[in-house]
């Protein structure tokens, strides 16, 4: 589908991404874990991802988002394990180069800040 440059115009203070991988990869939320959605949804995509080009939020906002986001002692959140390498399960897979990226944006360092060790035993994956 082509895009109106109307439309384009309405989106030029967002980072348009329409490569194939890009818009792949967006339009994918592991669904292939249902059958039911997996036949479904395999074959769909998005012909435009649109996202902020540039992130502004408050000192204080990105305080409580940190304190929501703090997973000491807790599961591995989906995708941010960076001790996981290999094929993906259910409940762990490694960090995608995207949200690699989005942590160092926002000063995560996943080997530092992410890493689950237990104090018996390091994690595997």
């Amino acid at each position: 589908m082509t895009i109106p440059d109307s439309f384009r115009q309405d989106l030029s203070d967002l980072q348009v991404l329409e490569d194939a991988g890009s818009l792949r990869m967006r339009s994918r939320d592991f669904f292939w874990f249902s059958p039911i959605l997996k036949e479904m949804l395999e074959d769909k995509r998005a012909e435009l991802v649109a996202t902020p080009a540039q992130v502004r939020l408050s000192a204080d906002e990105i305080a409580a988002i940190r304190a929501i986001g703090d997973n000491t002692g807790s599961m591995t959140l989906k995708g941010a394990g960076p001790e996981h390498e290999g094929v993906a399960r259910p409940d762990r897979w490694a960090v995608s180069p995207e949200l690699d990226s989005l942590a160092r944006r926002w000063g995560i360092e996943p080997d530092r800040d992410l890493r689950q060790l237990s104090s018996s035993s390091p994690a595997r994956g």
